[in-house]
């Protein structure tokens, strides 16, 4: 049974999308708890490996607790981010042990894209936005965690 319709808001005026551009509702879905995503410029390891696509989990109340109590984000409140991300994120390439050392030297874009997938998926519970074509006006959600051409 369908709660109501869904909402997607369109990217750059925050105006809702017709229901038909939304996928589906979020409560038709099955739980999702990890989400793949590609960076839009990747982590550049000391060999010179860049790593693109990882994984980020659904966070925790402990997760969000326990940044708290760690003294870099006490010195510095923004540092919070930093050990979030790398409490959330479990595989970044082919580096399964991401920790705030990796998250440090991620680029701004990076960074940027990963609070706002962080942000998407829990407290959102979903990776999609809505867009607008820029050239024929045509409303649409895609999913913006990055996946491989050719996957839906």
């Amino acid at each position: 049974m369908r709660r109501g319709p869904s909402t997607v808001l369109r990217a750059s005026t925050d105006e809702p999308l017709p229901e038909h551009a939304a996928a589906s509702s979020p409560a038709e879905e099955p739980l999702r708890t990890e989400f793949s995503f590609l960076l839009p410029r990747g982590y550049v390891d000391a060999a010179g490996t860049v790593h693109r696509d990882g994984v980020m989990r659904l966070a925790t109340a402990r997760d969000e607790l326990v940044p708290l109590r760690d003294d870099r984000v006490r010195e510095n409140p923004s540092y919070l981010t930093v050990v979030l991300l790398a409490r959330v994120i479990t595989r970044l390439g082919s580096i399964e042990d991401v920790h705030a050392g990796i998250v440090e030297n991620l680029f701004a874009a990076d960074l940027a894209f990963l609070q706002d997938l962080y942000r998407r998926v829990n407290i959102e519970g979903h990776t999609r936005a809505g867009v607008t074509c820029p050239s024929c006006e045509h409303q649409f959600a895609v999913d913006i965690s990055g996946g491989r051409l050719g996957e839906s």
